[in-house]
């Protein structure tokens, strides 16, 4: 089980790998890769162009998955 903590540090990053998706959602390597996809086609569709290879922009993703961030700020300040 990752920390609030590491959750938090990803989070400061502009772009996400499938790593970091699996840390965040708390899943395996194939249903991160099945989200990344999914928030592709979302990206596309809403924006109107396609994202660069390997590039999962944070705050998009953030919103789009709706993980509570201030739950994870809050968490980690507290050490969990």
């Amino acid at each position: 089980m990752h920390t609030n903590k590491e959750k938090l540090s990803i989070l400061a990053k502009p772009h996400l790998t499938v790593r970091d998706v699996q840390i965040l959602e708390a899943c395996g390597q194939q249903k991160a890769m099945e989200m990344i996809a999914a928030f592709r086609e979302w990206f596309e569709a809403k924006y109107k162009q396609p994202l660069y290879r390997r590039q999962v922009p944070t705050g998009d993703f953030v919103s789009w998955a709706r993980i509570d961030e201030k739950r994870i700020k809050e968490y980690a300040g507290l050490g969990y």
